[in-house]
């Protein structure tokens, strides 16, 4: 079994991924969508984001509801976008001019 420090690095690696970090701002504005709306906006084929969705959903990052027409795609906890935030604002200050 994973240790603490391990499972919590292993949700910081999420963060560090381009396409899940746009998946999450995505659907952190849209709430809720299914894969063709997620991967149009991302850039991906529906492929990629599907493997990129179930380490989402390992990690509890997302969710799905599951319909007669297909899944849709929502954050599971939207609190955990509250550290992009907090690391957009450290960039701003570092590393953009004024």
């Amino acid at each position: 079994m994973e240790s603490y420090y391990e499972q919590v690095a292993e949700i910081y690696k999420l963060f560090a991924n381009p396409i899940r970090l746009k998946i999450m701002s995505f659907l952190q504005n849209e709430g809720e969508a299914p894969i063709a709306r997620i991967a149009k906006y991302v850039g991906v084929s529906p492929i990629t984001l599907s493997q990129h969705l179930v380490r989402l959903k390992r990690f509890k990052i997302v969710k799905v509801r599951r319909t007669g027409s297909g899944a849709y795609y929502q954050l599971a906890h939207p609190e955990v976008m509250e550290s992009r935030k907090i690391v957009l604002k450290f960039y701003k200050k570092a590393f953009q001019r004024p």
